[in-house]
């Protein structure tokens, strides 16, 4: 995919991850207001987002794309939540925007309104409702970018006991969900997840945003797939 892109799009400078070390365990709501249900371990995103950190102070670029796309729409942005990694990742003069964007040219303002609760209201929601998903983002890939695409998993992961990856779930889609474009997959996704402009329909008793995608496909597939 670095070499088609170099030569079909334009030449850059491409990192390699480097491996990190493994974050301490910090467990915190996937929402704002659902502090006792649904905890995700952030604790091992942390290292990535230090080596962001270190990265825009290093070479200190003019803007960031980060891959913030219609998926991401059912959490709250976990580093604006946290003060100090929202001052280290977007406190910087570098203008931020999301993958996910259909234009690049109004940066985000990750930074105010400063109340985390009010910038998800005002900024983050809002957002999401314009948003590409992944669905949508792969139908419109150049054909020869696209012919490199590979599913997530070496072997397909066939639903049972108990047990449904989702990654498993998006090659279904793909292949038996035809009579839908990317975008009507994300948005009825997003939809059926409780996100894309009805989050207050989510029960912060029993609301979790991994399963609710979940579920999701697993709805977009009823009558297609046993």
């Amino acid at each position: 995919m670095v070499a088609w892109l170099k030569s079909n799009v334009r030449d850059f400078t491409f990192w390699e991850e480097e491996n990190l070390p493994s974050g301490e365990d910090e467990f915190y709501s996937q929402r704002i207001g659902f502090e006792d249900h649904a905890l995700f371990n952030f604790g091992k995103l942390m290292p990535r987002w230090q080596r962001q950190s270190e990265i825009i102070e290093r070479i200190a670029p003019d803007a960031i794309v980060r891959g913030y796309a219609l998926e991401m729409g059912n959490h709250d942005l976990i580093t604006v939540r946290l003060s100090s990694w929202r001052e280290k990742l977007f406190n910087n003069g570098v203008d931020g925007y999301c993958s996910g964007q259909r234009e690049l040219n109004t940066p985000i303002d990750f930074m105010n309104p400063s109340d985390p609760a009010q910038w998800m209201r005002e900024v983050w929601r809002p957002l999401m409702l314009n948003m590409s998903g992944r669905f949508e983002q792969l139908e419109f890939l150049p054909s020869g970018l696209r012919d490199l695409y590979e599913t997530p998993c070496d072997e397909y992961h066939p639903r049972e006991g108990g047990h449904i990856c989702p990654e498993c779930l998006e090659t279904d889609i793909l292949q038996y969900r035809t009579d839908l474009t990317g975008r009507e997959k994300d948005q009825q996704i997003a939809s059926l997840a409780k996100h894309f402009g009805n989050e207050d329909e989510a029960d912060p008793a029993s609301f979790d945003p991994y399963s609710a995608r979940v579920v999701a496909m697993l709805e977009l597939l009823d009558g297609y797939i046993t």
